[in-house]
């Protein structure tokens, strides 16, 4: 790529690459990190929470926590950005470097293509351990199209192959996909009709066997396929629960880019069939990519670093004056694009937005001794920040490991209604609720002081956790934290409670003080504490408190 293309294709890459550090589940791995370092050996248990304590956990990503951990250690959450930045611009190196040896591929092609796997990486351009698969997997690709196209005469040594999967196994369990790469190439070799197809289908083999080898060299062996076996039999109901999971949705600009790849990828093939014959493993590591993407999101990073040489190849094959057109209207697209989807994700504000944790209602944990070491209920996306900022004043309900699945699809089906949700919490033994503060309103009634009621619309958590059993302690613009007043001693309780400024439940203030019920002054009062309360709380570094 050269001058203009390279530039526009940089930008797109620089967008995704600045997005900050927003994945919840990093604090998770953070603790998972740290209690390696403090034991000296793997966690073979659930430590962190009360639901699932003792339970065995297979650790399967110990040493992309280990390498995540530590710039964290070594420079905080600036550090860990960095990382993910670096991580992010290697493997688009990588991605670069084949499409200097695609054969056909030009400038402008080119830099659609790399324009095009940067705006799909947005909704996954984190600091994640999954930054370990991404670079890999794009480094086997590498290899194997060099070998494909004969640049490479041999694939690689077999015990090179086996290091290679050894250690991505020990480091995340995206060595799947590398695993899907041989075996497709493998199969590829059915679809050409060169004499040499069958010597060059026993290379994939050998490499593939090399490969699944190796994948047993982790401290988990064989155990390490159960684990890999329970995501995906808890596939179909983590898509209900979790928004990464679900397929790739139309309505949401972040996927926009996903489903352009998918159609030029059908629009090239159609176009030229015979790019099929030519690199059949291409075309159906794109297929099979395709089709978990449509099932599953997370999967369109995988998606985009397959396809990138053949939407490339596919643009170049195109007339000059249309290819450079094409392109440029893609390298468009792929800017908007990410501008848009990294507006709503805070694109050059911070290195790190804690939009998705309760960094205020945590400190408030943090210094309010008499909540220490109770049955906490949280939502799962708040549990490794919980369990890591309070470093062990709090048993966390749930995270993101997959030993939580069950419990996640078990309080999603108490959340169906009031009632259930009340079984759920008294069967667990939860004595206070960190929750979302959400504008989610349902219908209500008050009952006056003569008897009379008025309907009126009120707040999600007025019938989840009704006054008379529980009060509300702390509301942020995140987070709600009510304990149950059967747990506490009744005058700490009031000394602390809002009764009156209740978020979202304005409503029902206006009308108890229309009917004289309750006092204005009391309200403003509380109003102000809050304000103040909030203050302070905001000032809290995030992290271990």
């Amino acid at each position: 790529m050269k001058g203009a293309w390279a530039a526009a294709a940089v930008l797109v890459l620089a967008l995704c690459v600045l997005l900050p550090v927003r994945d919840p589940d990093l604090w998770w791995h953070f603790s998972a990190a740290q209690r390696m370092l403090a034991d000296g050996a793997l966690p073979v248990s659930d430590w962190l929470s009360f639901t699932r304590s003792g339970s065995r956990w297979t650790d399967f990503e110990w040493l992309g926590q280990l390498l995540l951990y530590a710039p964290y250690r070594a420079g905080g959450l600036a550090a860990v950005w960095v990382f993910k930045a670096v991580f992010l611009a290697m493997t688009a190196a990588v991605l670069a470097s084949g499409l200097r040896g695609e054969e056909g591929a030009s400038a402008p092609a080119g830099a659609a293509a790399l324009g095009l796997w940067g705006a799909c990486l947005v909704p996954r351009s984190d600091a994640r351990v999954e930054l370990f698969s991404l670079l890999f997997f794009a480094l086997l690709l590498a290899r194997a199209d060099a070998y494909r196209r004969g640049a490479a005469r041999r694939l690689a040594p077999a015990w090179a192959c086996a290091a290679f999967f050894a250690l991505w196994a020990n480091l995340h369990a995206g060595f799947a996909a590398g695993l899907a790469v041989l075996a497709l190439c493998a199969l590829g070799e059915l679809f050409r009709l060169e004499g040499s197809a069958h010597l060059r289908m026993r290379s994939w083999l050998k490499a593939l066997a090399c490969g699944a080898a190796g994948t047993l060299l982790t401290p988990f062996g064989v155990r390490l396929y159960s684990a890999l076996a329970v995501h995906a039999a808890d596939g179909g109901t983590l898509a209900r629960l979790i928004v990464e999971w679900r397929p790739l949705d139309p309505s949401r600009p972040a996927h926009w880019p996903a489903f352009l790849l998918i159609l030029l990828l059908a629009a090239v093939l159609l176009k030229r069939p015979a790019a099929f014959r030519r690199a059949p493993a291409a075309w159906l590591l794109a297929a099979l990519f395709a089709a978990l993407s449509l099932r599953h999101a997370r999967f369109a990073p995988y998606l985009a670093c397959a396809a990138v040489p053949l939407v490339a190849s596919g643009l170049a094959g195109l007339y000059a004056r249309a290819a450079r057109a094409a392109s440029a209207l893609i390298l468009a697209f792929c800017v908007l694009s990410t501008l848009r989807s990294g507006a709503e994700l805070e694109l050059g504000r911070a290195v790190f937005t804690d939009v998705l944790i309760p960094a205020q209602g945590a400190a408030f944990i943090a210094r309010t001794p008499e909540l220490h070491g109770r049955r906490f209920y949280h939502p799962w996306g708040w549990g490794g920040y919980l369990g890591y900022a309070l470093q062990g004043r709090l048993k966390v309900f749930q995270d993101g490991r997959y030993i939580f699945h069950p419990l996640f699809a078990e309080s999603a089906r108490a959340a169906r209604s009031p009632e259930a949700w009340a079984a759920f919490l008294d069967e667990r033994g939860v004595e206070a609720a960190l929750v979302e503060n959400l504008p989610f309103m349902r219908p209500g009634t008050r009952v006056h002081a003569d008897g009379s009621t008025a309907a009126l619309r009120r707040p999600w958590y007025a019938s989840y956790f009704p006054s008379e059993r529980w009060a509300l302690l702390h509301s942020d613009e995140r987070a709600l934290l009510l304990v149950r007043r059967a747990a506490f001693d009744a005058r700490w309780v009031a000394a602390r409670e809002y009764r009156l400024y209740r978020p979202h439940d304005e409503e029902a203030f206006a009308d108890a003080l229309a009917h004289g019920e309750v006092s204005g002054e009391r309200y403003a009062a509380e109003r102000e504490r809050n304000l103040r309360e909030s203050a302070v709380l905001a000032a809290v570094p995030v992290g271990r408190l």
